[in-house]
């Protein structure tokens, strides 16, 4: 998306240093991560599961917490399937 959110190649060989440095930082435009939330959000308002994805990142601890928020809407839609929380969309 934007250089300003990578992290600084001093860290790249760092992850928890690279996360450090992620978790302080504070972006006045939108992220992959931005994209993702609202991608679980309508998925959630129209009941559908999410489409086939892949996440290509040069931020690997960005990169991280997009699986992280799109897995977990998946195994949240999983288990409303199996309470027929959303009748039967698909």
């Amino acid at each position: 998306m934007a250089d300003t959110h990578y992290t600084p190649e001093h860290l790249w060989e760092n992850y928890e240093a690279s996360k450090e440095w992620q978790e302080a930082q504070v972006h006045t435009e939108k992220t992959g991560l931005n994209c993702a939330k609202w991608l679980v959000n309508y998925c959630n308002e129209i009941g559908r599961k999410l489409p086939s994805f892949l996440c290509h990142s040069m931020n690997p601890v960005g990169k991280d917490k997009i699986i992280s928020t799109l897995e977990r809407y998946n195994e949240y839609w999983k288990d409303c399937q199996s309470d027929n929380i959303f009748g039967d969309t698909y």
